[in-house]
């Protein structure tokens, strides 16, 4: 059977999936306008990115040690064994497209009602 997805686009896709669905349940529980939602889409990808940037080796030592001690045993394991991947870069900001058409095709549908 061929292989119609390589594994890394399969392992990309909870990084779609986590920005949609932080922008859906964001703007449900903000009534999002759209200056709303360009702002709630602007966050998210703000804070994926620094997520996905941090899983760089280089970048790794950094953020811990500026971490308070609370949040650094929480989060550590996250950058210490992730890793940096553009296609998870990419996934985010496809995530944030389809988050984006999605709220705005269904404040439109909402507007028309």
């Amino acid at each position: 059977m061929p292989q119609v997805f390589s594994n890394s686009i399969i392992y990309s896709i909870p990084s779609f999936l986590h920005i949609y669905a932080f922008i859906l349940l964001s703007t449900a529980v903000i009534s999002a306008n759209i200056i709303t939602l360009r702002l709630i889409c602007i966050f998210w990808l703000v804070v994926e990115l620094l997520f996905e940037i941090g899983q760089q080796p280089s970048m790794t030592d950094s953020i811990i040690d500026i971490l308070p001690d609370w949040f650094n045993h929480a989060i550590a394991n996250y950058f210490i064994y992730g890793h940096f991947d553009m296609l998870d870069v990419s996934a985010l900001i496809l995530g944030v497209i389809a988050a984006y058409f999605t709220v705005v095709i269904s404040l439109t549908r909402q507007q028309s009602n």
